[in-house]
C-alpha cells in the first residue's frame, strides 16, 4: 500500500496532520489503515468492466450512488488536498474534491497509468 509509506513520512514531517482514508468497503485496505490511527471512510464502487456484463446495467446507478457518497465524504472531511493512487473509488472522490476546488494528486507507481489514472 504505497499511499500508506506516504501518509507515514507526511506524519514525520507534521506530526499533527489529521487524515482520512476513502476506501473499499471490501478491499484489503480497510484493516491496514486502521492500524495507523486514520479514520477509514467505505466507498461503494462504481466500476465499469471493459467487456460486456451484468455491472453495465447497473453502472449508472452505482455510479450516481457513488458520486453522492462521496461528495458528502469530501464534505464531511473538508480535506486540504486529496491524494489518490487510481482505481475506481478514486474517480468519484477526485471529482468530488475538484468541484470544491480542493487540489488533487496521483500517486501512480507503473510506468503505464491505469486507466482510471488517465482518467
Amino acid at each position: 500500500m504505497p499511499l500508506l509509506a506516504v501518509l507515514r513520512v507526511l506524519r514525520r514531517m507534521d506530526p499533527q496532520m489529521s487524515c482520512a482514508w476513502i476506501g473499499t468497503p471490501t478491499g484489503p485496505e480497510g484493516p491496514f489503515v486502521r492500524s495507523e490511527q486514520v479514520k477509514f471512510y467505505a466507498l461503494p464502487v462504481a466500476k465499469l468492466d471493459r467487456f460486456f456484463s451484468w455491472r453495465w446495467l447497473t453502472f449508472p446507478f452505482d455510479w450516481a450512488r457513488a458520486r453522492h457518497e462521496a461528495t458528502r465524504m469530501i464534505k464531511e472531511i473538508r480535506p486540504d488536498i486529496v491524494v489518490a493512487a487510481g482505481g475506481y473509488t478514486a474517480i468519484p472522490v477526485v471529482l468530488a474534491a475538484v468541484k470544491r476546488g480542493i487540489p488533487c494528486a496521483t500517486h501512480q507507481l507503473d510506468v503505464e497509468p491505469v486507466r482510471t489514472n488517465r482518467w
